[in-house]
């Protein structure tokens, strides 16, 4: 028996309906014929063109293009991001019903200029459909320098995307100047980058765990929300989803309960009723990788999300201790109160 109320709100393949039979059956291909009953795990091995080639450090043969194919080949994922050059050059290794997300766009760690890095469209929709793409990949900082820019590209991109059927999955993270004076990755502001990446018409939003505020940021983050709550006075009170000392204060090293876990994540997720919202799986982390992964992954169900998107947690280790972490976070997205039933799921 389905518990709605954990996703209660959240999109069923009938409110993609409107962009008709090529995108809705696309996302049913990964949520679905790869997911588990409306929960979706990707597979992302994208982070050596923007991070470096530092992860192939982490051990012999970890970061071999065609090592982490046969990885996602075998762990049943519902689909794998890659960068054209990957896509092309490796597609043909590919399992050809694994769906294949293909990013249009990007930056390197060598590109940055003094205030952001550029995304550069490097790759056309046409160029990525020739590589078997069964959904294309963008990126928006919210709060970028180069955020007019953004907008435009990733709306015609959008437009001309569904035009051919094609589903798009949004990297929406807060990024710039003002958002990184007041912690980008902090609740307030991952709440606005899910819901930009809604207004945006994308189909899934990838975004980042929304993290407390650290000591050093919590001054300009307070002063941030108390301007934002005097504007609009029924905005939601951030501050109270802050860890809290036994005084009630604000106290960056107390510790969050999983139930404020939850509520957190749920806020960020309600942003967008209507748009698959997927987090990150983060930096590669160190020591119990499967506690914690199971914990992040339990926590973003239990908030109505549609899953996550783990990469250097996953390929980054040796591969049959990758696909144990990956058949256990399976077999919690599989739990049934977290499935979304095909049957259930159109109008």
């Amino acid at each position: 028996m389905v518990e709605q109320a954990v996703i209660s709100g959240r999109p069923t393949m009938g409110d993609f309906a409107y962009l008709g039979r090529g995108v809705t059956s696309k996302l049913a291909q990964m949520l679905y014929a790869h997911g588990r009953e409306g929960t979706a795990l990707f597979l992302p091995f994208d982070q050596l063109w923007e991070h470096g080639p530092v992860h192939s450090l982490m051990g012999e043969g970890i970061t071999d293009p065609r090592r982490v194919v046969d990885f996602a080949n075998r762990g049943k994922f519902s689909g794998i991001v890659l960068q054209i050059g990957m896509a092309e050059k490796y597609g043909q290794e590919i399992r050809p019903d694994l769906p294949l997300i293909v990013k249009l766009d990007g930056h390197t760690s060598a590109g940055k200029d003094a205030d952001m890095p550029t995304h550069a469209d490097f790759c056309s929709l046409d160029r990525a459909m020739r590589a078997g793409a069964s959904a294309i990949g963008m990126t928006y900082y919210l709060g970028s320098t180069d955020n007019s820019r953004d907008v435009g590209r990733i709306g015609a991109t959008v437009e001309r995307a569904h035009n051919y059927g094609v589903p798009v999955v949004l990297w929406s993270y807060p990024r710039g100047p003002m958002v990184d004076k007041t912690q980008g990755d902090s609740l307030y502001w991952v709440h606005h980058a899910v819901k930009s990446a809604e207004d945006l018409g994308v189909d899934i939003c990838k975004t980042k765990p929304p993290v407390p505020v650290k000591e050093k940021g919590l001054d300009a983050y307070r002063t941030w929300i108390s301007d934002v709550e005097k504007k609009v006075p029924s905005a939601p009170a951030y501050l109270d989803f802050e860890p809290k000392n036994e005084q009630g204060e604000i106290d960056p090293k107390a510790e969050l309960t999983t139930e404020q876990h939850v509520a957190r994540y749920k806020l960020a997720i309600d942003a967008a009723p209507r748009t698959i919202v997927i987090f990150s799986g983060g930096p590669k982390i160190k020591g119990n990788a499967r506690e914690v992964l199971e914990y992040q992954t339990r926590v973003i169900m239990e908030a109505g999300g549609e899953g996550g998107i783990y990469g250097r947690n996953l390929w980054g280790v040796q591969t049959d201790e990758g696909l144990q972490l990956t058949d256990a976070i399976h077999a919690i997205l599989a739990e049934p109160q977290y499935r979304r039933p095909l049957s259930a799921c159109t109008r």
